[in-house]
């Protein structure tokens, strides 16, 4: 998600006339008194720009969600959460990556788990069962962090709509394979339960032609394919957030639909329902 630098109240007026929600993460943290004081639905982002980090003001941000009136009333959940995503399997090359994961074990329950690809041997190289494996372990740390927010009493209610936030600007490797294999990892711990949670694709559609390519229907048998997941496309303008939302890219070749495009006013992100 590219940081906004700054906020205004604005109200929600693009030229189309359907739902509109705003989307926020650690770059608002100084300045949550200067968010919209109503709005349809919020995204808000768990993570500090890295997979493997916090928003420092995740709750403080969930807190603004919970009390602002939210007039949903089409297709969008309330409040959604988008995380940060990448694949560091090439930085092994030059230097130790902490979190690579060692081998095929579910770090939220200490059992081992099925990975489509394999096994993960946690050697000091790149291969597609430890990038399914990552991305798996990342997405527990989401689940954990939600989880924590919940228990000090800020809401994110049931089923949670999470989004994957897949940009250049984090590290990803060169094979577009393992980079896939890393995204279906995390749709596979985040819709892992009973809760019914589902996961959509953020990104534009170069960088994911650069970081993914084309996604295949078939995937190693991997239950959770990318295929047919909604998109969220940024790159729309106030003025043609609606018809941007049958014009923009589909991410995947599964027909999932663009669910919301995003514009920018003021340096404020907003996002239109294209539900």
């Amino acid at each position: 998600m590219v940081p906004v630098l700054a906020l205004a109240v604005l109200p929600a007026t693009a030229a189309a006339t359907g739902e509109i929600g705003n989307d926020i993460s650690y770059p608002q943290c100084a300045g949550l008194s200067n968010l919209p004081a109503a709005q349809n639905f919020a995204v808000i982002g768990l993570n500090g720009g890295k997979a493997t980090s916090l928003n420092s003001c995740f709750n403080a941000e969930l807190g603004w969600a919970d009390t602002v009136p939210l007039t949903n009333t089409f297709n969008q959940n309330s409040v959604q959460l988008y995380v940060n995503t990448g694949n560091p399997g090439d930085v092994l090359r030059q230097a130790k990556v902490t979190d690579w994961p060692t081998n095929n074990i579910d770090p939220a329950t200490g059992q081992s788990i099925v990975d489509p690809y394999g096994t993960c041997s946690g050697k000091n190289n790149n291969d597609a069962a430890c990038a399914w494996q990552y991305g798996f372990d990342r997405a527990r740390d989401d689940q954990n962090a939600l989880l924590t927010a919940q228990m000090a009493g800020y809401t994110v209610t049931s089923p949670v709509k999470w989004w994957l936030d897949v940009e250049t600007v984090n590290s990803w490797s060169r094979t577009k394979s393992y980079n896939q294999a890393d995204l279906e990892g995390m749709v596979a711990a985040l819709t892992n339960g009973k809760n019914g949670d589902s996961v959509g694709l953020y990104s534009t559609a170069s960088m994911w032609k650069s970081i993914v390519g084309t996604t295949s229907p078939t995937f190693k048998g991997n239950p959770d394919s990318l295929q047919g997941l909604q998109s969220w496309i940024p790159g729309a303008s106030s003025s043609d957030a609606s018809t941007f939302c049958s014009t923009a890219y589909d991410l995947t070749a599964g027909n999932g639909g663009v669910s919301m495009s995003q514009y920018v006013n003021s340096n404020l992100d907003y996002d239109y329902n294209c539900l």
